[in-house]
């Protein structure tokens, strides 16, 4: 008995914070939480730069697989964006090789890249189920 009553409590809880249903009864629509901030990555330091051929030399000691076309920022002193690069397919060892997009980097610059982590495997689908899905699980009071 203590039971029902305890369950019965969670089920109004959860209505009032916009649970599975509305004052008259029908499903309220769930909204998708936005996606996290992208997180701001270390990739290493500009070890060399062609001005003329405009290219940079990046090591990095994190050993990160960066694929090419991957835009990097490189910071100055003051942690100010210098320049924008896109990593290019060469590359060998600790050494990433990224092509000028614009800004002009010098050496020792520290490098970043912007992380997005990829949404939970069925994280699209909502957490309330559409009771008028015929596959939708169903709650017995």
């Amino acid at each position: 008995m203590i039971l029902l009553a305890a369950l019965g409590g969670c089920r109004t809880t959860a209505g009032k914070k916009g649970g599975d249903a509305t004052e008259d009864g029908t499903a309220a629509t769930v909204q998708n939480s936005p996606p996290a901030p992208p997180l701001t990555l270390p990739v290493g330091l500009v070890h060399h730069v062609d001005e003329p051929a405009r290219f940079v030399l990046i090591r990095s000691s994190k050993g990160l697989k960066i694929e090419p076309e991957t835009i990097l920022t490189i910071h100055g002193d003051q942690g100010e964006t210098v320049a924008r690069v896109k990593v290019s397919p060469a590359r060998k060892e600790s050494f990433l090789t990224a092509d000028f997009l614009d800004g002009l980097p010098r050496k020792g610059q520290q490098v970043t890249m912007e992380y997005q982590k990829a949404p939970l495997a069925g994280s699209a689908t909502p957490a309330i189920p559409d009771p008028s899905d015929p596959n939708a699980v169903q709650v017995l009071e």
